[in-house]
């Protein structure tokens, strides 16, 4: 695995947006996915991803679900992606997160308590992004919260501290 100065972390709702290569969000997400096709960079996944990206393609056809749970099992076995399995470090921390954060719902906690316990730089998600309000809940709101973590949406590196700090890759 990279160092934790090359790590970053991906929520479902971003690895979704990556495989669907959704037109409104793609641009920010690609830059990060180039880096890291060239080594520059390493994205840890939690587990529970899996659950969460397999369940939002549920109302596919049996012939596209297939497919699409192909095209998901071959993008976790890129060499830049760490999955890191729900052990028992990750769900006291992810129970530690729910108790404090009361409406932090549990895959959540755990997404979160994975990008801890492995000392990711950035944790992108777009869980919390109210784009029409500008309002910010979610992990989102957690931003910086728990040991500085940064929790950003992904922006391509426009503004994202990614790109920023010369701590971070």
């Amino acid at each position: 695995m990279m160092t934790s100065n090359r790590l970053v972390a991906w929520d479902a709702c971003v690895l979704l947006s990556a495989l669907r290569q959704e037109a409104d969000r793609w641009q920010d997400i690609k830059p990060l996915v180039l880096r890291a096709e060239k080594g520059e960079l390493g994205i840890v996944v939690s587990a529970i991803t899996i659950t969460e990206v397999l369940y939002l393609v549920k109302n596919a056809s049996s012939g596209a679900l297939d497919s699409q749970t192909k095209k998901i099992g071959a993008w976790f076995d890129n060499p830049y992606v760490s999955l890191i399995n729900v052990d028992r470090a990750v769900a006291q921390r992810a129970a530690e997160l729910r108790r404090k954060y009361p409406s932090l719902k549990t895959p959540d906690a755990i997404v979160l308590a994975t990008a801890l316990i492995e000392n990711v730089v950035i944790l992108y998600t777009y869980d919390g992004c109210d784009e029409g309000s500008g309002k910010v809940s979610g992990l989102l709101a957690l931003n910086g919260k728990e040991s500085g973590l940064t929790i950003a949406i992904p922006d391509g590196g426009k503004a994202g501290t990614l790109f920023e700090h010369s701590n971070q890759p």
